[in-house]
């Protein structure tokens, strides 16, 4: 065995006139009587000085585990296919050193990830201002060239270039990082790193988050909790053999076998006006042309404050077909007639009096509501007195005549008989 080359320093005690030790902890510096003549820390009952020494050196010598990029992250398998799709990893150009855009980007992927859970389905896109696949120029994968939109409407515009977004002519491209279809993901990944810088893409994808995919985590999961001598566990295997089974009944069949109840949180499905909404927000940071949609869009949206003090926004107000489809293509950068603008602002304007007419009407209900409660309350007999005086008021609460009962002078309960 090799012999240790470090020589470990022995500390020396501090010793005061009375014979007392000072305690070498930096916390600590108390007086204290010894029980042996080289003892530096102090100890007792509450506090051993020594014990938090050593805590204090392992925790600095304690390495922090590194970050490692989830292979199974759908975020992944999205870039690789926008890379296979564009045909040149340098449509990833603006994430070369700049860990924010790249994040940034990585946070699009996501919503759009996030957006087609809530719906159940694969409804919205990942669109582009400047097309990749575009015969002169190339669209990067870039935060300020892309926005989740519904794919329909993304599909009908085609391989479109307006300008406003980020891209490269075909010119610059070399063929040093061109990338072919039949190429393997892990293939492409390493040029990837290449191209981007392994530091750059690692941090991008940590501060984006992500994480392993949980289909990969729930199939491990089942294949790890099937018995296969138990005859009753047939249905998991073809569950476990189905490349079709989803995340949900995944973990619903480990949750049976373990015979534990599963939560299955349905999440509030996103509408696309709500999506270009905040796609609208994010891209006018950069993007002058749309700052004029920003005052309509905040009066369509009521805020509320929740019991720990956090805001919610709540959309109310609801546009048409088309004027979602103007607000896409105005999103994607295409030129828009006056008309359709105008008709645009007259869908904000129509949808904005009519939160304000609905909130008038809520209030006049109430109001109504209250008169109706105070009337029930009232005697019988004062009931009788209101009906005949007040005829109008009654009419304007239950939408009739009321009906008089003609039945003598009317008394009060003081003057009754009995």
């Amino acid at each position: 065995m090799k012999p240790s080359t470090t020589a470990t320093v022995k500390l020396k005690p501090v010793k005061l006139s009375d014979g007392r030790h000072r305690c070498l902890l930096e916390t600590c510096k108390k007086p204290f009587t010894p029980s042996r003549s080289d003892q530096c820390y102090c100890k007792n009952a509450k506090r051993d000085c020594k014990s938090l020494v050593r805590k204090v050196d392992r925790s600095k010598t304690r390495s922090k585990k590194p970050y490692t990029i989830p292979l199974d992250a759908h975020q992944r398998y999205r870039i690789l296919d926008a890379v296979r799709a564009a045909g040149s990893v340098q449509v990833l150009t603006t994430w070369k050193g700049d860990v924010e855009e790249a994040a940034a980007t990585i946070n699009v992927l996501t919503a759009t990830n996030t957006a087609n859970l809530k719906t159940g389905k694969s409804t919205f896109h990942t669109c582009h201002l400047d097309a990749a696949n575009h015969s002169f120029r190339m669209g990067l994968l870039s935060s300020k060239n892309l926005f989740v939109g519904l794919g329909s409407r993304n599909r009908a515009a085609g391989a479109f270039v307006s300008g406003a977004g980020e891209s490269i002519s075909r010119l610059d491209l070399r063929a040093k990082w061109s990338v072919d279809k039949n190429m393997s993901n892990a293939d492409i990944w390493t040029m990837i790193e290449e191209f981007v810088g392994v530091e750059t893409l690692t941090e991008a994808c940590r501060k984006a988050g992500l994480k392993p995919s949980a289909k990969a985590q729930a199939l491990a999961n089942l294949e790890q909790a099937i018995d296969p001598a138990n005859p009753d566990h047939d249905k998991f295997k073809a569950i476990l053999k189905n490349p079709k089974s989803t995340t949900i009944e995944l973990q619903m069949a480990v949750a049976e076998i373990q015979e534990k109840r599963f939560f299955n949180f349905k999440l509030k499905a996103t509408t696309e006006q709500e999506i270009l909404f905040s796609e609208v927000r994010r891209h006018s940071a950069f993007r002058p042309d749309l700052e004029f949609l920003l005052t309509p869009i905040n009066k369509m949206c009521s805020t509320f404050t929740d019991e720990d003090g956090k805001d919610h926004q709540h959309l109310v107000g609801v546009l048409s077909d088309d004027n979602l489809q103007t607000l896409f293509n105005l999103m994607q950068g295409t030129d828009c007639t006056e008309d359709e603008i105008d008709e645009l602002m007259f869908g904000f304007n129509f949808a904005s009096r009519k939160m304000t007419d609905d909130k008038q009407r809520r209030a006049e209900q109430e109001e109504k509501d209250e008169k109706k409660r105070a009337y029930f309350a009232m005697p019988w007999t004062d009931r009788q007195v209101f009906n005949a005086t007040h005829a109008d008021e009654y009419e304007l609460m239950f939408g009739r005549k009321p009906v008089l009962m003609n039945w003598g002078p009317v008394i009060t309960d003081e003057e009754a008989p009995f």
